[in-house]
């Protein structure tokens, strides 16, 4: 397991501002901070959000319910990356016997990414994409907007697939994805 350094809810917040800023500006800003505040507070419990990429790789938000580790199931997904910093002893993925969860904590902070959290994503990867068993992965974040479509491009780079068409098949499968400049920059470069 990768150690991460602990940071407040307040800590993140300020990280967050501070990258959006650099990136978009005040405007920007503000309308994403309001996007995420609302988000946050529409969570649902029930629904799986899932985005199916490859027969054998997915991407979303992370299972807040029994009722999406079922469907989660359901669909054949065993093997878990599950990259929230956040997420705590009571998450319903530390608590599912008959998953694979591997936890690799990422802060969604808009801050390039070091280049060690992408050699443990490709070794992980590996392990379940390319296992005799042929497992299903699922990567997952807190929204799945920035970290698992982050990842979900590093896993169809593993596969095989040239970088801009692994960018364009995550868009596609998950509209909502958003590969953050500072993130894609560390990932590109990682890549390299």
């Amino acid at each position: 397991m990768m150690s991460v350094q602990s940071i407040s809810k307040a800590e993140l917040c300020r990280r967050k501002i501070e990258g959006c800023y650099r990136e978009f500006g005040f405007i920007e800003t503000a309308r994403r901070m309001v996007r995420e505040l609302t988000r946050s507070l529409k969570k649902s419990d029930v629904d799986l959000d899932i985005s199916l990429v490859t027969k054998d790789l997915a991407i979303g938000a992370a299972p807040r319910s029994s009722h999406s580790i079922n469907r989660l199931r359901d669909l054949g997904f065993r093997r878990v990356i599950d990259l929230r910093a956040e997420r705590n002893q009571s998450d319903i993925l530390m608590n599912t016997g008959d998953f694979l969860v591997q936890w690799i904590p990422i802060y969604d902070d808009w801050r390039p990414k070091p280049l060690e959290v992408y050699q443990k994503l490709g070794i992980e990867i590996k392990k379940v994409l390319f296992s005799e068993d042929g497992g299903k992965l699922f990567i997952c974040c807190g929204a799945g907007e920035h970290r698992a479509p982050l990842a979900g491009v590093l896993a169809l780079v593993t596969m095989g697939y040239p970088l801009e068409h692994a960018i364009a098949m995550i868009v596609k499968a998950r509209p909502k994805a958003e590969l953050l400049p500072a993130y894609k920059t560390s990932l590109v470069e990682f890549l390299r």
